[in-house]
This record gives structure tokens, C-alpha cells and sequence, in this order.
């Protein structure tokens, strides 16, 4: 006995030192290999970027298996989705198999716990997925070997957030706070999944209409998951939303790009309580201690197929009816009483504009005064509504369940509304309806306010007995507020459009610094009396030439605005308006601006003028005076914008609308000059600063004259001068054309600082760090300006290019820049452009020229200019000097850059001499022929012509001497790098006799064939 107790104590001890130091060596000895076979398998299956920072391992947590943690774990897609975080997770921790290491098999994952995960999904509006990242081979193929089994039956998130972003079916869900655990075995193909899930804010928007927000969401359920059919079954299973509780019965199922369901629902407890609990921005704060009483039934199915490609759609059911409930919370006198509530939803059509969302009744009593109605809604696109709805309320018990933050109001609202009809919302048509709506001894006051708004009272009487919009009568009979003594009094009836008689008379009395105490606005002192006194009556019909009489006045005296960071007030602000119609015609209505002035520190700007025949528009105004821009912006900040320096303005205009839009500027009197002394504009919403030291614009009836403009946009000193033309068209008529031929000299011209930011597929910016995304995009030409520029840059910078020297034309006109013999120096050579910048299809943007470059350096070509990479690979190892004279045409991309399946094009290309160095054409070239001086060839003094069209780059025959041998080339290549090639050569001086050798394959891995029998495509 002694021995044997002996013998467990030393195999216990020695189980104990080898669990010790398994603890200890294991991890250190596999961490390497398992790191490195999971990136291999990272590699061999997902199409993204996956990175993690350091990889743990640990025997104990899991024993007798590994705990294999990735830390910063980091998803990041591909292509569309540069830069967008597909997931994030602190910590992800992975249970691995430990005999699946010690045997060197494929490496067993038993279970997968996320610490912190972030997982952002986005849907675009053509359908791309963020989180389709699987490789395509590995999805149709499963013949390769994986590195790692999964073989999960534990799967655990701990205070997650996952955000769905779908912008092609407008829907929007976050979840906050995750808490989930699930249990099953992966290696089975039907197996039950059972999970508990808690989500501490859940919001969900769908078509812009906010259904839940952070609302508490737990589930518990049991899943049977049938993975070969993707079938997947709800058994036990209990589904809680705040309060409200329910469960689902029946399958869902994906079959190709279509989903099979027929599932059932109904709430689990039928107390009225749970259901009031999901009510959008009801006062929940005391809701445990709210008294409810009153039954509820909830239930409803969905059967059919669903399909976003064939518009499918599964029948669905709802019912929710309450019956005899009711609400009392401490903080209301009186109960809810007698709520009755009867909805149904129903589309047995499988066609989603069948949908009939009918509100059978709802009634609810509060003390004496009831609200009740029913609300019938068939279809969608053009829905046929029935209404009836009576309300009785006081505003008062309504806002302590629905408060209003910082708000008290009070009054009793009566409303009566009927409706029935169709809404056509295209061909303005809308139920037959009337509606009476009635506030009687109103107030409102706002918490940080000293003076309520009392004695509101209001009276609105609207119908339409036929449907059209001509027939409709609004009908205000009663407004009247009050502040002190301060009043508005008055009524408006409008009856038809768009021809539309109407019956106004509105006054108001009114102190700003009466008003500024119910409605302060922030860091503003404002004073004066203001006044309008409004009175019309008659018909307003354009087409008619018709306007009602009128005779309305609207002052200002003696007004000041204050602003609490600057000690000088905008003073003595006088204005006086007038609009007057005696006979009822458009022609004689007049509206009269006699004064708009204003004073700060002692500089005045004054405004007048006047607007008559509003038939043809006849217009006189007058603007004089100096504005200190630093002043005013001080007076009246704008957020992120910072203006200073000095604007001068006189100009005087008058004359009829009618001319300036055929074009008679001889019937149009403008004269005038708007000067601009040192003027700043920055700030943080003014992407590149700009400063206009000097700039006149004299002003004449047809055109501006741009006597002087110096100023620096951005980085670029600038200076202007020329005409425009057509301006007042421009200012008055929309997409009106504008001209201009100016003259433009710049020092440095950076384009890339004006360039708009880059961004996501999903609309997050990009870093400045970022160098996987190109910063610039498509910019559109404006259709409504013909501008010519008569150019001259001395530097120009465009991404890492850099051009010297620029001089030449630019005209803009209907949506296309072009260039006109524009000469300039990069890259130590000599360019002339003549082409066309094309945007009028801003979805296939286009580009046209013709480019003639003598003597540019080819390697440095070659890694300065990107379109030169991707059409001429071989220039990587070129070194000479070339001149081209070449003509080509296609789309851009949206970085900007050319779609190389559209170019076409050709030309001449000259070369006097060049070395290449490691071209694998010529390596194997010199193999096949024995002559070993053709590897790494001089070529000298040939010329070479080239075509571009359907994807390929034709080199059409052309002599040359390779090393001192003789040879003639022609040949095809792809733009994906495929190249059929035939080069002769004269391996025998003198002998004429050249030796034909087929060069085909890829550029980087050709393959050559020696002899005759070989032809061209």
C-alpha cells in the first residue's frame, strides 16, 4: 500500500511539473507556427487587409487546450472599400485543439470569444458589400488543404457594437452594448444553436422613419441550423424589446439570392403594459411605477419568398388590439382611461404597394376630454385613405406624458378631420377632406425665457370636396398673440392654386426688445420697432395677370444689433417697404424698398430701390457705401469663416427683366464699380485660404470689365484682368449662360489643394497618410460658363507632377475645358497639348488630345507618370531620351485616371539612343539567338509607330539595330500585360538573312520560339 501511494504521489508530482511547463514551453515553442500558418490561411481565403499587432498564447484558460488571442485585431477592405473598417475587436481569443499542434495536423479552432468588436457592414446603392470578402476560388473550390479546421461549438461577444449601413434599400441599424454567447457543434450539418443575446441599445431606421431607438433588446433561443440548405428552424425561443415580449415560430431558409420563410409571432404575456413600453419618446422615466391595466393581443405571420431581384415578397400579417386599458402616472390629476386600440396590417398579394394598414379604432379618454378615430390606409405609391379623427385635449396633461424639454404649454386643442381618397402625390391629388382645428387660450413659454407667449388663440378651418388642389380652401379665421404689449392680430383665407383668391389682414406691433425676452437669441442684444401692416384682397394668377389689391407696410426704426463680443453695435438700421396694388392687375403692383440703411463706427451703407409691373419687372436700385468686412464679421460671426479687408461699393441699375433676358443690355441702364481692398477669407470651412489685396470691377449694361484683380487663392500668387459678359442674364435666370475672356497670371499654381477631399466608398475621409487611395477625382465643367483664359503659369503642380513654363489658352465652355496649343516644360522636356476634358456625361467622363514631347528622360518618365507605367512597362529598365508625337482618346476612372479598355489612339515615337537593362524579352531573346551582348541591348536611332484600340497597343513594323545587329520588330501587346511579338534579326553581319524569333507569354515571363511558321494575330 505504501508503494502504491508512493507511486501516485510521484506520477501526481510529475503530472503536475509537465502541466507546469507545458503551461510555460508550449505556447513560446508553437506561438511562431501558429501564427504563421494563420496568416497563410488569411491569405489562401479572405480578399482584405487583417492585420493584428501580437499573437498570445495561454494553456490554462482553456485547458487541456490553447487560448490563442489576436490583439488589435483589424478588418479593412479592398477596393471600394479602401480604408473602411470592416471589423475591430481589442482582443480576439481562439480555443485551439492542442493535439491539433503537438501532431503538426491542420490546427483545430474550438471556440471564438470577441472582446470589444466593432463590425461595420456597408451596402452601396449598386448592391457592393463590404463584407463580401471571400476569396472567389476558395468559395467554388474546396479541393485545397486548409491549414485550419473549424470545428466551433462556442461562439461569445462581449460589449460589442455593430453598425448596418444599407444604402441601396435605405436602411440603417446600430447596436450598442453586445453581449452574446452561443453554443453548438459546427462539425455537425444539423445541429441546434442555442444563444443568449442581450443588445443595451438597439436603433433601427428603415426609409427614413426611426421604428426603434435605443431600445433594450434580450434574446434567448434555441436554432435548430440546417447548414447544407441553409435552412434555419426557431424552437424555444423568447424575444423581449424594452418591456414587450414575444417569440417566433417557423423556418427561414436561403435559397440562392431568394429567402423562404413562414414564421408566426405573438407576444408571450398580454398585459397592455409590455406593449406601451415600445412607444417612440413616451416619458419611460418612472414607467416601473406607471399604473396600467387592459389586455393585449399581439400576433401576426410572414409566408412566402422574399427577393430584392424579382421584387418578391412573402404575405404578411399583424394584429394588435387593446381592449379596456388604461395609464395613470403620479404626475397627471386624472387617469387614461377606456383605451381601446384595433390595428391590422395585412398584404395577401405578395406585392408590397397591396399593403393595408387599417386602424379599425383607437379611443382614449383623459378626465373629459376624448380622443378617437379610425385611419385606413390601401397601398403605397398611390394610397386610398379614410379617416375620421376627434380630438379634445388639454395641452397640458399631453405634455407631461409627451414632455417637450424645457418647454411649458398650455391650452385646449379641439380637432376634427375627415378624409377619403386617393393621394397622388405626382399629379397633386389628395383626398376630399375637412379639417377643423382650434387652440383656445394658449400659452408657451421656454424655460431660460422671461416672458411667456399668452392668449394664444388660433383658428383654422380647411377643406377640399373634390380631391383637386384648385378646389382647396385654407382658411385661417383667428390668430392672435400676445407678449406684453406686443400683439399679433389677424386672419388669411387662400383658396386655390395656382391661381389663388385671397382675404388677409394682419397686423403686428412689435418692440425687438420685448420679443428678444421670449426668443433671446444667443450673444445678441437686439432693439428697434418694427411694424407690418398687411392687407390684400383679390386674385393672384400669373397666367392671368392678375394680383390682389394690396396695400401693406412693413418699417423698422431706429433698430441696433449688439453682439457681445465686439463693443460697436450696428446702429440706426432704418427700414421701410412698401407693396401696393389699387386695381388688381400685375402690371400695376409696386413694391418699394425707400430705405435700408445702417451705420457701424461711423461708416453708413445705404440700400433703396424699387420693383414695379410685376408683369414685365421693373426694377431701379441703388447701393452705396463701404463695409468693413472684419467689422461685420465680428458683429455677425460665421461659423468656420473668417473674413477681413475693405468692400466699396456704388453701382446703380434699372430696367426691365424682359430685356436682360432677350438680350437688349441697350434698353438697360447699370453703371457703377465694386472695389475690394485687402480681403482675407479663411477659416476651417474655407478649404484653402484666399486674399485679394487689390480687385476693381467696373460695372456697365452688358458687361463687367475686370480693370484689376491681384490676390493669392491658396498657395497661388494670381492676378486678373478682362471682361465678363452677359452677367445680368447669369444673375437673374437660372442656368443662364455667363462669358468671359480674361487674362491669368500665376506664379505657382497647385492644383492638388483644390482638389475636393477623398473619400470612402461609405463616406469617411481619408487620412493624409494614406497613400492607397489617389487624392484626386473627377471635377465637373460648369455647362452655363464660357470662360477663355489666356494663360500663363510659371508653375503648375498636379499630384507629384510638376510643370513649368505653362502658356497657352483655356476655354471653358458647355461642360468641356480644352486646350489650344498649350505649351509647357516637365520633367526637363518640352510638351505642346492641344485636347479636350469632357464632363457633360459626368458618368463617363472623357478626355481627347493631341501631344507632342521632345527629349523627355524615359525612366523618369516612367516613375513620374503613371499612364506611362501601365502602357509601357518596359521603360522601368530604359534608360535615353525619347520624342513623341502621339494622339489618344477615352474614359477617366473617378480617381482620374484613364479606363485603359477605352483608349485609342496613335503615333510616332523617336529614340536616338537608350540602354535597357534586365528586360526579360531580350534576356530570353539572347538565350535563344546565343548572343549574349543582345541581354541588356543599346538601342539607337529608330523611330517607332504605335496604334491603341480594343484593349491592345499594336507596334507596327519598324527597323532597328540591338546591339549593332540589325532587326526588324512588330507586335501586339494587351493592356494586362500579354505580348505576341515577331522580331527578326541578323545574327550574321552582312549576310541580309535575319532570323525570325516569336516572342509571346507575358511581359514579365516570355516565352520565345526560333524559327519560321509563326504569325500575328
Amino acid at each position: 500500500m505504501k508503494r502504491f501511494f508512493k507511486w501516485a504521489l510521484i506520477s501526481l508530482g510529475s503530472l503536475l511539473i509537465v502541466s507546469i511547463l507545458a503551461a510555460i514551453i508550449l505556447p513560446k515553442v508553437y506561438r511562431n507556427a501558429i501564427r504563421v500558418d494563420l496568416e497563410k490561411e488569411i491569405d489562401q481565403q479572405v480578399d482584405a487587409d487583417v492585420t493584428f499587432s501580437e499573437v498570445e498564447l495561454r494553456l490554462l484558460r482553456h485547458f487541456p487546450n490553447l487560448t490563442l488571442s489576436l490583439n488589435d485585431l483589424l478588418i479593412i477592405g479592398k477596393n471600394d472599400f479602401k480604408s473602411d473598417t470592416l471589423a475591430a475587436a481589442k482582443e480576439a481569443q481562439l480555443e485551439v485543439n492542442l493535439w491539433s499542434l503537438v501532431a503538426r495536423k491542420e490546427i483545430e479552432i474550438k471556440s471564438v470569444n470577441l472582446l470589444d468588436p466593432e463590425i461595420n457592414i456597408y451596402v452601396l446603392k449598386d448592391g457592393k458589400a463590404n463584407y463580401d470578402i471571400a476569396k472567389k476560388d476558395t468559395v467554388t473550390s474546396q479541393k485545397k488543404k486548409s491549414a485550419v479546421n473549424v470545428a466551433i461549438d462556442k461562439v461569445s461577444i462581449e460589449r460589442g457594437e455593430i453598425s448596418y449601413s444599407d444604402w441601396q434599400q435605405n436602411i440603417f441599424v446600430k447596436a450598442i452594448d453586445i453581449e452574446h454567447e452561443g453554443r453548438g457543434d459546427f462539425l455537425e450539418d444539423v445541429f441546434d444553436y442555442k444563444t443568449k443575446t442581450i443588445v443595451r441599445q438597439f436603433s433601427l431606421n428603415y426609409d427614413n422613419i426611426q421604428y426603434f431607438l435605443k431600445k433594450e433588446v434580450g434574446v434567448e433561443m434555441i436554432m435548430e441550423m440546417n447548414l447544407p440548405e441553409s435552412k434555419f428552424t426557431f424552437k424555444e425561443n423568447r424575444i423581449q424589446i424594452n418591456h414587450f415580449i414575444f417569440s417566433v415560430d417557423g423556418f427561414f431558409q436561403q435559397v440562392v439570392d431568394r429567402y423562404a420563410m413562414n414564421l408566426k409571432f405573438q407576444a408571450q404575456e398580454t398585459t397592455f403594459k409590455n406593449i406601451l413600453s415600445l412607444v417612440p419618446g413616451l416619458y419611460m422615466k418612472n414607467f416601473d411605477y406607471m399604473e396600467t391595466r387592459g389586455d393585449l393581443t399581439f400576433n401576426g405571420f410572414l409566408d412566402g419568398v422574399y427577393s430584392g431581384s424579382t421584387n418578391e415578397l412573402p404575405a404578411f400579417h399583424l394584429d394588435i388590439n387593446v381592449k379596456d386599458a388604461m395609464v395613470k402616472i403620479d404626475s397627471l390629476p386624472e387617469a387614461f382611461n377606456n383605451i381601446q386600440f384595433e390595428l391590422v396590417v395585412d398584404n395577401k398579394e405578395h406585392i408590397l404597394d397591396s399593403t393595408v394598414i387599417d386602424l379599425k379604432k383607437f379611443h382614449v379618454d383623459l378626465g373629459k376630454h376624448p380622443v378617437h378615430g379610425r385611419l385606413k390606409i390601401a397601398g403605397l405609391h398611390k394610397p386610398k385613405i379614410d379617416t375620421d379623427i376627434f380630438a379634445d385635449v388639454e395641452i397640458a396633461a399631453l405634455e407631461r406624458l409627451f414632455p417637450i424639454k424645457n418647454f411649458t404649454l398650455k391650452g385646449k386643442v379641439n380637432l376634427e378631420l375627415k378624409a377619403k381618397g386617393m393621394y397622388d402625390d405626382k399629379n397633386s391629388l389628395f383626398p376630399p377632406f375637412h379639417l377643423n382645428l382650434k387652440l383656445t387660450d394658449g400659452y408657451a413659454r421656454y424655460d431660460s425665457f422671461p416672458r411667456p407667449i399668452s392668449n394664444l388663440q388660433f383658428h383654422l378651418n380647411a377643406e377640399n370636396k373634390t380631391g383637386d388642389l384648385d378646389n382647396t380652401v385654407i382658411d385661417f379665421r383667428q390668430i392672435h398673440a400676445e407678449l406684453d404689449d406686443n400683439v399679433l392680430h389677424g386672419f388669411a383665407k387662400l383658396k386655390g392654386y395656382p391661381d389663388t383668391e385671397v382675404d388677409a389682414d394682419l397686423d403686428a406691433d412689435l418692440d425687438l426688445e420685448d420679443i428678444e425676452k421670449i426668443y433671446p437669441i444667443a450673444g445678441y442684444q437686439l432693439k428697434g420697432k418694427f411694424n407690418i401692416d398687411l392687407l390684400a384682397k383679390g386674385l393672384y394668377s400669373k397666367e392671368k395677370k392678375k394680383f390682389p389689391i394690396v396695400d401693406s407696410k412693413m418699417t423698422l426704426a431706429d433698430g441696433s444689433i449688439q453682439y457681445k463680443g465686439y463693443p460697436h453695435p450696428i446702429k440706426d438700421i432704418h427700414f421701410f417697404a412698401e407693396a401696393v396694388s389699387k386695381t388688381g392687375d400685375l402690371a400695376d403692383a409696386k413694391l418699394t424698398i425707400s430705405k435700408l440703411t445702417y451705420t457701424l463706427e461711423d461708416e453708413p451703407f445705404t440700400i433703396s430701390g424699387s420693383l414695379t409691373n410685376l408683369n414685365n419687372y421693373e426694377y431701379s436700385f441703388k447701393i452705396d457705401g463701404k463695409a468693413d468686412l472684419s467689422k461685420i464679421s465680428q458683429v455677425y460671426p460665421l461659423d468656420g469663416v473668417e473674413l477681413s479687408g475693405i468692400l466699396d461699393a456704388h453701382i446703380r441699375t434699372k430696367g426691365l427683366l424682359s430685356d436682360l433676358e432677350v438680350g437688349n443690355y441697350t434698353k438697360v441702364s447699370t453703371r457703377g464699380k465694386l472695389k475690394f481692398a485687402g480681403v482675407n477669407i479663411s477659416g476651417a470651412k474655407v478649404s484653402n485660404p484666399i486674399r485679394i489685396d487689390s480687385a476693381v470691377f467696373k460695372f456697365n449694361s452688358d458687361k463687367i470689365i475686370l480693370q484689376k484683380f491681384e490676390g493669392k487663392l491658396g498657395r497661388s500668387n494670381v492676378k486678373l484682368s478682362g471682361e465678363i459678359s452677359n452677367y445680368m442674364a447669369f444673375a437673374t435666370k437660372r442656368n443662364d449662360l455667363i462669358k468671359g475672356d480674361l487674362d491669368f497670371q500665376c506664379d505657382t499654381l497647385d492644383i492638388n489643394e483644390w482638389m475636393p477631399p477623398a473619400q470612402t466608398a461609405s463616406g469617411k475621409p481619408i487620412a493624409e497618410t494614406d497613400t492607397t487611395h489617389s487624392k484626386l477625382t473627377v471635377i465637373e465643367i460648369p455647362r452655363n460658363i464660357e470662360f477663355v483664359f489666356d494663360s500663363e503659369i510659371k508653375e503648375l503642380k498636379y499630384e507629384d507632377l510638376k510643370i513649368t513654363d505653362l502658356d497657352g489658352e483655356i476655354t471653358i465652355k458647355d461642360g468641356v475645358m480644352s486646350l489650344h496649343e498649350t505649351g509647357f516644360n516637365s520633367l526637363d522636356a518640352k510638351f505642346s497639348v492641344t485636347g479636350d476634358y469632357d464632363t457633360r456625361d459626368m458618368l463617363h467622363p472623357k478626355f481627347d488630345m493631341l501631344l507632342d514631347v521632345k527629349e523627355l528622360d524615359i525612366n523618369r518618365a516612367y516613375r513620374e507618370i503613371g499612364l506611362m507605367r501601365r502602357l509601357a512597362p518596359s521603360a522601368a529598365n530604359t534608360y535615353g531620351r525619347f520624342s513623341v508625337n502621339y494622339k489618344l482618346k477615352g474614359e477617366l476612372a473617378k480617381d482620374m485616371q484613364p479606363k485603359l479598355e477605352t483608349l485609342e489612339g496613335g503615333g510616332i515615337m523617336r529614340i536616338a539612343d537608350a540602354k535597357i537593362n534586365g528586360m526579360k524579352l531580350f534576356e530570353e531573346i539572347s538565350k535563344s539567338a546565343k548572343k549574349s551582348e543582345m541581354n541588356d541591348p543599346h538601342l539607337k536611332d529608330f523611330i517607332m509607330e504605335t496604334e491603341i484600340k480594343d484593349n491592345k497597343i499594336i507596334v507596327k513594323p519598324f527597323s532597328i539595330k540591338v546591339s549593332g545587329f540589325d532587326a526588324d520588330i512588330e507586335g501586339v501587346n494587351t493592356m494586362s500585360g500579354m505580348i505576341n511579338y515577331l522580331v527578326k534579326i541578323e545574327l550574321i553581319p552582312f549576310t541580309k538573312i535575319k532570323v525570325p524569333f516569336h516572342v509571346t507569354g507575358r511581359y514579365d515571363n516570355p516565352k520565345v520560339a526560333l524559327g519560321k511558321g509563326h504569325t500575328l494575330p
